[in-house]
């Protein structure tokens, strides 16, 4: 029984092996197709390792990049902002968003962010939500060695260091560890889409005959307010909110 048990064990982790093993040749492959300028190719690899499962960064930002080759700028928009929900940080990949955001036809204008707000993104965008959740578990770490040294220790001073100490390390804890699960929420919550139709109708209730309200084009970000059966409310970054068809929309 154990024999058996153990070859079953081998086999499991000669298949994990050989299947890692491949994905890295794929995608290697793909990124050599990139490098040919063979963009078709490439997407068609990257695309099969996402079928695969195999989400990241790398994939996604790649993907943004064979697509902006070719002139899709929509796609390309699409795939940067997956990669940005993964990780904002990279400047090469803001650049590359920024610039094919020109190429589209609307130009909107966003609503300016409460200064705390804005601070808030900015530190929140600093680091991925495993660096904030590995950054909160170190202060954690603190803490817990400032307690021990408070309720071992007999003198004042270190008493009085210690207890202080604790308390900001457990305060830059609970912050860090709330910035970590906002970005995790950002990075799971599928509550923002690209319009890929080259030109809607945005409406002012989920029905075919209501009224249009205004004309948004391919490229454009949206963010997903809420669902009724195929229709959805869509609020654009200057305040805009109206009506349109999930067919017209792909989710980042």
């Amino acid at each position: 029984m154990k024999t058996t048990k153990i070859l079953l064990a081998l086999i499991f982790i000669s298949l994990f092996k050989s299947s890692f093993g491949q994905e890295e040749k794929n995608f290697a492959s793909a990124n050599d197709f990139y490098q040919k300028k063979e963009y078709h190719k490439a997407i068609n690899i990257y695309n099969s390792l996402l079928f695969n499962g195999q989400q990241s960064y790398e994939i996604f930002y790649n993907l943004g990049n064979c697509w902006y080759k070719l002139d899709n700028y929509p796609k390309a928009i699409l795939y940067y902002e997956k990669a940005k929900k993964i990780d904002n940080s990279d400047e090469d990949l803001n650049y590359n968003l920024n610039v094919a955001n020109t190429k589209i036809s609307d130009k909107i204008e966003v609503i300016p962010v409460f200064f705390l707000k804005k601070w808030w993104l900015q530190f929140q965008n600093i680091f991925s939500e495993k660096q904030w959740a590995l950054v909160s578990i170190i202060f954690w770490i603190f803490t817990s060695l400032g307690a021990y040294l408070f309720f071992t220790t007999r003198k004042f001073i270190v008493k009085s260091i210690s207890f202080w100490a604790g308390v900001t390390m457990l305060i830059i804890s609970f912050i860090t560890g709330f910035a970590g699960y906002n970005k995790y929420k950002e990075s799971t919550q599928n509550n923002s889409a690209i319009v890929m139709t080259a030109a809607v109708n945005v409406k002012s209730s989920p029905e075919e005959e209501s009224t249009i309200i205004f004309v948004i084009h391919q490229g454009t970000k949206v963010n997903l307010a809420l669902k009724i059966n195929d229709w959805y409310k869509i609020k654009l970054a200057n305040g805009s909110t109206g009506w349109i068809k999930e067919e017209d929309l792909e989710i980042i």
